[in-house]
Parts: structure tokens; C-alpha cells; sequence
């Protein structure tokens, strides 16, 4: 069978990341297991299950090969793909999965594809790997503290560095106004965040002394409590 050249942009991310309840070949019944030492069609379809479900589902699914070269795939596959969770699992980049066991998966792929559909394998050996119930546990966010400063020395700091662009009464001019209500959960956050650093592309300059700015870190925390506490009627 003539293979076809496939050359779909890479827009998809092909994240080949091995669950943990993954099966082994020896997890197998004789008969499939024979079936996937010997026909590497099949192999590639175990593999593939076994390895790329979690983030693409089966195949048929989601056809991340349509319109790619094999050389293409290769690559993604070997090598990973810059910029994104896609990583190489060829065993030069660190991976895992043997030079045959990526073209199996590559001939899985080819062979879905120059037929436009599904090629005969067992459907045992398409069953995805089952859940790892510790990958389903909730993960804690990260708490930080309310930020904590003296308002009255803060309104002394604001008058010098700020009050030029956001006005004394922190109504605003060149720079936004700075009263409440406030965007987001956790305003002293954002506030600290952009006195600190600034707002790249803009005329907010980042204040912290690390920065090359003139705050120090107990000044910002001022600085942001005055603007947090009520404005003078």
C-alpha cells in the first residue's frame, strides 16, 4: 500500500504522556500478546492506547495524523514539540518508548489513515488504560497571606511617587483610578503586583527597589493598604 504524505499544520499538541495505569504487554492474554510481537499494526494501536489516549482520546476521535507526513510525526514524537507539554519521547530525548515501538505506533497511525478508517485489530487491545485514582485527587492552591501595612504612612508614599498620575484623591488622570470596587478575589495581590512590578508597555513603572524603583517591600505593603482602606469623605 502506497503511503501518503500528510502535511496538516501542527496546531495540535500532541502530548504522549504515559498514565500511570497503564498496561503491560504481560498483562495480555497469549494470543494478544503474540499478536502484538508479531503484527506491528496491532503493537502500534496497543501502544498507542496505552501511551496518547489521556490527552487524544482514541484515534478515530481526534485523527491527530490527518494531513501529516510520517517524517512529521516522527519528529513530534521523538523529538516532542517546542513551546508546549508535548515532550519527545524518543529515548535520545529522554523518553521512554524504543525506535520500534515509535514506528509501530507511526504505522497504527499510517495505516488508520491511508484506509480512512479503523484497521482490523482486536478490540481488547483498544481498551484505555484505567484512571489512577491518585491523578484524580484535588490539588490545594498555594495561600498567601493578606498584605498587611501601615495606611498612614502609605497615603505619605502614595502623595510622593503616585498621586501625580492617579491624582491625590486617587481619582485617576494619566494613570487609572485607583478606588474601589476592585477587579479579582484579591486585590492587595494585584495592587502589590503592579506597584512592585509595573505594567510592561505602559507608563507604570515597576517601584521596587529591586527594580531600580524607590520602594522597599514594607513601602509597597504601605502603599497598598492606604489603597485598600476607605477614601476620606
Amino acid at each position: 500500500m502506497a503511503m501518503r504524505s500528510f502535511l496538516l499544520p501542527l496546531f495540535f499538541v500532541m502530548a504522549i504522556a504515559t498514565p500511570s495505569g497503564a498496561r503491560m504487554v504481560e498483562d495480555l492474554s497469549p494470543p494478544l500478546a503474540k499478536l502484538v510481537a508479531k503484527n506491528p499494526v496491532a503493537n502500534g494501536g496497543w501502544l498507542y492506547t496505552q501511551n496518547c489516549y489521556r490527552c487524544h482520546l482514541s484515534y478515530n476521535q481526534t485523527r491527530q495524523g490527518r494531513g501529516m507526513s510520517p517524517e512529521s510525526l516522527r519528529k513530534i514524537v521523538e523529538n516532542g514539540k517546542t513551546s508546549t507539554q508535548m515532550s519527545g519521547f524518543g529515548v535520545l530525548a529522554g523518553g521512554k518508548l524504543k525506535n520500534s515501538e515509535i514506528e509501530a505506533i507511526l504505522s497504527y497511525i499510517t495505516t488508520w489513515e491511508n484506509m480512512s478508517g479503523p484497521p482490523a485489530i482486536p478490540p481488547e487491545l483498544l481498551v484505555p488504560p484505567a484512571s489512577d485514582p491518585a491523578a484524580l485527587r484535588s490539588v490545594g492552591l498555594p495561600r498567601f497571606p493578606p498584605v498587611q501595612g501601615d495606611a498612614s504612612v502609605g497615603r505619605v508614599l502614595y502623595l510622593t511617587n503616585c498621586s501625580r498620575c492617579h491624582n491625590p484623591d486617587r481619582s485617576g488622570y494619566i494613570g487609572r483610578r485607583l478606588l474601589p470596587p476592585w477587579d479579582g478575589m484579591r486585590p492587595d495581590l494585584l495592587l502589590k503586583a503592579t506597584v512592585k512590578s509595573g505594567i510592561p508597555g505602559s507608563l507604570m513603572p515597576a517601584f521596587a527597589t529591586d527594580a531600580n524603583g524607590q520602594l522597599r517591600p514594607k513601602d509597597i505593603d504601605d502603599v497598598v493598604s492606604f489603597l485598600l482602606s476607605e477614601p476620606a469623605k
